[in-house]
C-alpha cells in the first residue's frame, strides 16, 4: 500500500489477489480499486448486481458468478480501476481517456500500471461513452500472458509496419 501512496502504482502484492476462475469462458472484471472512498457508480452501472459494497467508502467487492463481462463498470468507474480480461484470449478491456479515440483494427503499444511498454497489441473493439459522466472502453488483443499486466495503450505511429510484425 504505501507504493500506490506514493506513486499511484499498486504494490504486487495488492495486484497479485486477483485470479481467473478456471474454466471460465467469458470475460471477468478486474477491479483494482485500493482505496475506501466514497465512491459507488460501479455498483449501481452493473446489471446483475455483481459488485456491492459494505457501504459508500467500502472497497467494491466482486462475485465472479454474477458477472456476465458487459464491462458496464469498466466506462462507470471515475478512478479508472476496473478492467476486464479473458486470458484465454488474450483480451483487456480497459477505459480509455485519450484522443485520438483508436479504431478497431489499430496495432498500439500496451502499457503497464507505470506506462511502461509491455507488448504490442490489436484493439478489437471500442466502445464509445454514451454519456458525459462515461468513459470510452478499448479492448485490446495482447498475448495471453500479459492480461494481469496491460493497463493502457499508446497509438503506434506507423501502423504498416506494426501489423506486418502482428
Amino acid at each position: 500500500m504505501q507504493q500506490l501512496l506514493k506513486t499511484g502504482v499498486p504494490d504486487k502484492e495488492l495486484i497479485q489477489k486477483f485470479v481467473f476462475p478456471e474454466g471460465r469462458k467469458r470475460p471477468l472484471a478486474v477491479i483494482e480499486c485500493f482505496q475506501e472512498i466514497p465512491c459507488d457508480p460501479c455498483v449501481g452501472a452493473c446489471p446483475t448486481n455483481a459488485i456491492t459494497m459494505e457501504n459508500i467508502s467500502a472497497l467494491p467487492v466482486l462475485d465472479p458468478e454474477k458477472c456476465i463481462g458487459c464491462a458496464r463498470c469498466v466506462s462507470a468507474c471515475p478512478g479508472l480501476a476496473i478492467f476486464m480480461v479473458l486470458p484465454s484470449k488474450g483480451l483487456v478491456w480497459m477505459p480509455h481517456e485519450f484522443t485520438p479515440i483508436p479504431k478497431r483494427g489499430d496495432a498500439v503499444l500496451a502499457l503497464d500500471r507505470e506506462g511502461n511498454v509491455v507488448c504490442q497489441g490489436k484493439v478489437r473493439a471500442v466502445m464509445n461513452a454514451k454519456n458525459k459522466r462515461a468513459t470510452t472502453v478499448v479492448c485490446v488483443e495482447v498475448p495471453p500472458e500479459f492480461v494481469m499486466d496491460v493497463r493502457a495503450i499508446w497509438p503506434i505511429e506507423d501502423q504498416e509496419f506494426v501489423k506486418q510484425e502482428l
